[in-house]
């Protein structure tokens, strides 16, 4: 068999399965927005544009795309300057270097719903946190509350995440 087709032959499931799982549904979601249908009634009608000039005109929606701007440039440039840091520093030869990549790595094998719980703990008003701060002589803090909402969610993703880039400037 030529191989250049045996080459086709077996990537071919895998494009399979991405066409279905990825293409398809964002192509199908694409062709949707440009249609309206009410809750509950099999009606749809074709809107065009109107749909995206809505929610452009939205208040709330240039709010929303800076704060995902914000939430995912922050998270990803910190993630990747403290993963960068910590690789180069535990790429150097010393005792106990392979025990300390092992508990880097501990944040990023804990489920997400185990993270969550675990910062629900820390960020709640009689939690953690605050039992630290009070120690301090600080009033307690509103982490999810208040304009700090968004360096406490991009702290969680941190800590969470940062490991993943560690594992990849160490292995390259």
């Amino acid at each position: 068999m030529n191989t250049k087709l045996a080459s086709w032959l077996y990537i071919l499931p895998a494009l399979a399965i991405i066409t279905f799982i990825f293409f398809f549904p964002v192509t199908y979601a694409f062709i949707l927005s440009f249609f309206r249908k009410p809750y509950f009634t099999s009606e749809i009608s074709w809107v065009g544009f109107d749909n995206y000039k809505i929610i452009l005109n939205k208040p709330y929606f240039n709010i929303s795309l800076l704060n995902t701007l914000i939430y995912g440039f922050g998270a990803v440039l910190i993630k990747a300057t403290l993963g960068l840091c910590v690789a180069l520093f535990l790429n150097r030869k010393f005792i106990g270097q392979g025990f300390l990549r092992a508990i880097v790595v501990l944040p990023w094998a804990i489920p997400v719903f185990a993270v969550c719980v675990i910062f629900w703990f820390v960020y709640d008003f009689r939690g953690i946190g605050n039992i630290f701060l009070r120690q301090l002589g600080i009033p307690p803090h509103h982490w999810l509350g208040e304009q700090s909402a968004m360096p406490s969610v991009i702290l969680v993703n941190v800590w969470k995440g940062w490991p993943f880039f560690f594992l990849g400037f160490i292995t390259g």
